[in-house]
């Protein structure tokens, strides 16, 4: 480092890092990380090992803790944070010096005072973990980043391109054992897990203890910076087992990968319903979407799973918030739902029955569809049968494409075939274009009436 600094670089961030990780994949790490927290290479120095000790003398790494050079680095005021660097095998996690970098950036940093000490961490994404639009993808630099209010961001280079925070280096982040990191030299190991410990002086040549309240604590506090990409991969792969010791370990709330995809999104985009009733009763938010819009309800009303829209409907789950591109989870039920059981779970859960999207409505995409158990529905919750789209009505849409059970089920209520029809019937117009209950479209009988006072989730959906 003297050979090329000008000066004094006082560290701005500390890295902890494994030496066997590829090079050129720190580099670029680094590299992301640095434009992430907007930082100038030249005047935000990162303290690495590797240039800043002295390889040809390390007799200071035989010092007290306090006087280690790394413990001086991450204490000094100017450093803000740790940036902790992995390979695709998060073998840094594995290495006991690693384990005491953390201890000290997560318990002794509190001792500077001013704002807290960020842990970031930063993960090696190799080629071909996803595929992202049909195609796989590229290898890439992924990050977390530590907000400093207790809650993390992940982000990855070239987000166009698909790609999020490895999950595999998530699930082994929530499997961290100081007890078990390993160093090259086993007298390091025995040191570092006794200064871990706060062993007496007088026992530092015993064998330091395999379990203790310290390593407990370092785990659980380690392990919570990965908890939400482990209970995504947990959903996702059906590993129950998993995934219920993590809720127990961990809050679910605010937990997303990087494109803001939650486990509870996860569990209703796999259809998965253990999953989803284990994230509802540890009280994930039913109503958190990714950064497209896109809900747990709007996914299962895509994918037309009724068990899962009947759950998050119990648990309070927005039926009305818009997804992607302003879309409503209704118009994606009445495509995924040939007998209209989704549907009905939404207009009883007040759906709004005519939203627009583009100048379609959910009665004017039924009649186009022929799909005619949603079209009886929605006209049952007083959908306007006589909306124009281009000219058409609903009515006008089915003739056209020869929906003849809808063009029936229009007409017994009076609907209109276009705009033309509607000027010359207004003086004869039928008393009441939004007569049908669902008792007359052949559904529950008085299905409205007997549960538009109840407050009971359970005795919503007896009828179903």
């Amino acid at each position: 480092m003297e050979l090329v600094a000008q000066g004094a670089q006082t560290p701005r961030w500390f890295v902890s890092h494994f030496w066997g990780t590829p090079f050129a994949q720190t580099v670029k790490l680094l590299l992301f990380h640095a434009v992430q927290r907007a930082l100038s290479l030249r005047t935000a120095p990162y303290w690495i090992c590797l240039f800043a000790n002295n390889q040809h003398d390390l007799s200071e790494l035989g010092s007290s803790l306090d006087q280690l050079p790394f413990v001086k680095a991450i204490m000094c005021s100017e450093c803000v944070g740790t940036l902790t660097v992995m390979d695709q095998r998060a073998s840094t996690l594995d290495r006991i010096w690693c384990v005491l970098e953390n201890h000290v950036s997560t318990s002794m940093t509190s001792e500077k005072g001013g704002s807290p000490h960020l842990i970031d961490v930063a993960a090696w994404l190799p080629q071909g973990s996803g595929t992202f639009g049909g195609q796989p993808v590229p290898a890439k630099s992924t990050l977390r980043m530590d907000l400093g209010d207790g809650s993390m961001k992940e982000v990855v280079s070239e987000p166009l391109t698909g790609g999020a925070f490895p999950l595999t280096v998530s699930k082994k982040g929530t499997e961290i054992d100081v007890f078990k990191a390993q160093a090259s030299r086993a007298e390091d190991r025995k040191r570092i897990l006794h200064l871990i410990a706060g062993t007496t002086q007088e026992s530092l040549e015993d064998e330091p203890p395999a379990e203790c309240a310290a390593y407990t604590s370092m785990n659980r506090q380690a392990r919570r910076m990965f908890a939400a990409g482990a209970m995504y991969g947990a959903t996702l792969r059906g590993d129950m087992s998993e995934l219920n010791w993590l809720v127990s370990e961990h809050p679910v709330q605010g937990a997303c990968i990087s494109d803001g995809a939650t486990p509870l999104y996860a569990a209703a985009w796999k259809g998965n319903l253990h999953a989803l009733r284990a994230l509802l009763q540890a009280k994930a938010n039913p109503n958190a979407v990714k950064q497209d819009g896109a809900s747990p309800l709007f996914i299962a009303a895509q994918n037309g799973n009724h068990e899962i829209i009947r759950e998050l409907i119990q648990a309070k789950a927005d039926v009305n918030l818009a997804g992607p591109e302003g879309v409503m989870p209704i118009f994606k039920a009445i495509r995924c739902s040939g007998d209209g059981a989704g549907v009905k779970m939404m207009v009883l859960a007040k759906a709004d029955v005519d939203p627009e999207h583009k100048g379609w409505t959910p009665l004017l995409l039924a009649s186009d569809l022929g799909a005619i158990a949603p079209l009886k529905i929605l006209l049952a919750g007083k959908a306007n049968p006589n909306q124009i789209l281009g000219g058409n009505t609903p009515l006008g849409l089915a003739k056209k494409k020869g929906h003849t059970e809808v063009v029936a089920a229009l007409a017994d209520v009076g609907a209109i075939k276009d705009r033309v029809a509607k000027t010359k019937k207004k003086k004869n117009a039928a008393p009441s274009a939004f007569g049908q209950t669902f008792a007359e479209s052949g559904l529950d009988t008085g299905a409205l009436t007997s549960l538009a006072g109840s407050s009971s989730p359970a005795a919503m959906y007896k009828t179903f």
